[in-house]
């Protein structure tokens, strides 16, 4: 074993790291080149500065939203929209006797 300092072997040259950045920057800048070149309505685009945001959707009687979701829910427990009602079939299973299997 040596316990000399010596130079450590250069396994990871810096020069082809900085030399693919600069292709890819190079080549993303032909890109654009070519876009802005090709492509005359690109050249036209204009950013477009944002006129205001909507005022956020509240609920301005959330209780009565709330009352009517639940008369609705009610209603179909109880048969509407020609449901078989809750009370029937709570009855029907069990008269059935089990809870396994389908029906």
């Amino acid at each position: 074993m040596r316990d000399e300092p010596g130079v450590e072997p250069n396994l990871f040259p810096a020069r082809w790291t900085v030399a693919v950045i600069l292709g890819i920057a190079g080549f993303a800048a032909l890109c654009v080149t070519l876009i802005w070149l090709f492509y005359p309505a690109a050249r036209d685009m204009q950013a477009k500065t944002p006129t205001g945001f909507a005022p956020p959707g509240l609920e301005t009687y959330p209780v009565d939203a709330f009352r009517a979701y639940e008369a609705a829910e009610q209603a179909r427990l109880a048969g509407a929209e020609g449901r078989l009602p809750i009370e029937d079939a709570m009855a029907a299973v069990v008269q059935r006797g089990t809870l396994d299997g389908a029906p």
